[in-house]
């Protein structure tokens, strides 16, 4: 249940005890938090396990290292997505990059990227993106990723002319391998039909689990 309102002191975010504050096409509205579910698919097995895994890493290292991955974050304030600005903990910054090293099929690092090592730049705009068959697309980025890094990609499956999802609704594609050479070639959880367009994000990462700003697509499947 929710309901439509006017918010006399802005914009209304977030949640305020078991009222949620959200914004859609109709307005503003608040609506009665709902009691979460328990997913157990073999994706989000599979993110939780890196995350256990992660947690008893942090707690395997040392004080000065602990203190690097600090010195990172706070070199690093993220914005939050009421735009406002935020520091990572230590362990937060551990296992963001982590993580990501861990799903691409790396190791999990000890160290943080020293100081002004900054995020990859994207593959650019003459980047494309094709379908190669029903379950599998092709990836030719105008500029490769940094040594020791992956392209990666993200897609919403096949949408309609009149929807837009966004990257919080995207699930992963795939990784590529380290240090692709030109064209990449990824397969799709699941195949396509002909006539249907899907969305897609496009990235790097580095060899530290960083990621680069994304590319949107939308590609065309057309049956041979």
């Amino acid at each position: 249940m929710c309901a439509l309102f006017s918010p006399i002191l802005g914009p209304l975010r977030g949640s305020i005890g078991s009222t949620v504050f959200s914004h859609n096409k109709g307005g503003d509205y608040a609506r009665i938090r709902q009691a979460p579910t328990n997913p157990q698919s073999a994706r989000q097995m599979a993110v939780r396990n890196i995350l256990a895994t992660l947690s008893v890493g942090w707690s395997e290292l040392t004080d000065a290292q602990r203190a690097n991955w600090k010195a990172y974050a706070d070199d690093r304030p993220r914005t939050n997505p009421l735009g406002g600005s935020y520091t990572m903990t230590g362990l937060q910054a551990y296992c963001a990059l982590n993580s990501v090293m861990v799903d691409s099929g790396g190791v999990a690092g000890d160290s943080p990227p020293l100081i002004g090592v900054q995020n990859p730049g994207g593959s650019g705009g003459g980047t494309t993106l094709v379908f190669t068959t029903a379950s599998t697309i092709t990836i030719t980025p105008a500029s490769a990723p940094p040594t020791g890094g992956r392209v990666v990609c993200w897609w919403n499956g096949p949408v309609g002319s009149g929807q837009d999802p966004d990257l919080k609704q995207a699930v992963l594609v795939a990784y590529s391998a380290v240090d692709p050479i030109g064209a990449v070639v990824l397969t799709l959880p699941f195949a396509v039909q002909d006539g249907e367009t899907a969305k897609f994000w496009v990235g790097n990462i580095d060899a530290y689990g960083q990621k680069s700003e994304l590319i949107e697509f939308r590609a065309l499947y057309t049956a041979p």
